[in-house]
């Protein structure tokens, strides 16, 4: 479980992830990057991320095969998911609509969304050849109307990164029923830790 194609930023390693094996990924250091009180922190495997999480916190998991492809990694995270008997419990989500569609035909019971960086003129028709309920765009592409569209339509909006106020009010306006945050601490359902009401 990293989030970019390269080492270089999050961890003591160089150069893209899919050139290593699992055993040489295991061996970097990746939490000095962030702070000395995380050295010799290890890149966690997907499984061992469900196991953490199991029955206390849903996980969504997202696909990065753009530019980059992975080669079957549908079927390995569908794999790793069933192992955990987590296929209730997690959301996959992709700018690679192939690969969220891919999942579904895998694991019917996985949640799928699959994530936007436009508006498209018909995002029904989008989710429906990817096989998706879940809408998931940049939190200032979508406005009320489409969100009233998506919901009418039975589907889900989980918008994308929410991490300051302005955010947080307009996803809260729509509404959407999930945010992805890269401040977890601060941003809370109900607006912003430490916020005066």
């Amino acid at each position: 479980m990293i989030h970019d194609h390269l080492l270089d930023r999050t961890s003591n390693g160089s150069g893209l992830v899919r050139d290593l094996t699992m055993a040489e990924l295991k061996a970097l250091d990746a939490g000095s990057w962030k702070d000395p009180q995380f050295k010799e922190e290890r890149i966690p495997t997907l499984g061992e991320v469900l196991d953490l999480a199991r029955g206390r916190v849903g996980v969504a998991i997202e696909i990065k095969n753009l530019p980059l492809p992975y080669p079957g990694i549908e079927r390995a995270l569908v794999r790793s998911v069933e192992l955990a008997g987590m296929e209730d419990q997690v959301i996959v989500i992709s700018f690679d609509h192939r690969c969220v569609k891919r999942v579904r035909e895998l694991e019917p019971r996985i949640l799928a969304g699959i994530l936007v960086a436009s508006r498209p003129v018909d995002p029904l028709r989008v989710m429906a050849d990817a096989g998706a309920e879940v809408y998931c765009p940049h939190w200032a592409s979508i406005e009320p109307d489409t969100a009233k569209e998506l919901h009418d339509a039975g589907k889900l909006i989980g918008v994308w990164t929410v991490d300051d106020p302005v955010a947080l009010a307009w996803s809260s306006a729509l509404p959407a029923n999930a945010i992805y945050t890269n401040k977890p601490r601060v941003v809370r359902p109900g607006g912003l830790a430490g916020s005066r009401p």
